[in-house]
């Protein structure tokens, strides 16, 4: 087996495999985005204050 760049196996692929590629790595990094907002979000005080919140409804439910 010889190496080969991810370029290169890119340009050997045909349109619709080249598609489907890019395809499922925009899918990845929709994915990396998604993480990277919620994980901001995490770090806002509104994300404080909804935990503060969901303790608050689960010590009313106990």
């Amino acid at each position: 087996m010889t190496y080969r760049s991810a370029a290169e196996t890119i340009a050997a692929l045909d349109f619709e495999d080249r598609k489907s590629f890019q395809s499922v790595i925009y899918r990845i990094r929709l994915a990396e985005r998604g993480a990277a907002a919620a994980m901001a979000y995490l770090d806002t005080e509104v994300a404080a204050g909804d935990r503060a919140e969901v303790l608050r409804l689960s010590a009313q439910a106990a």
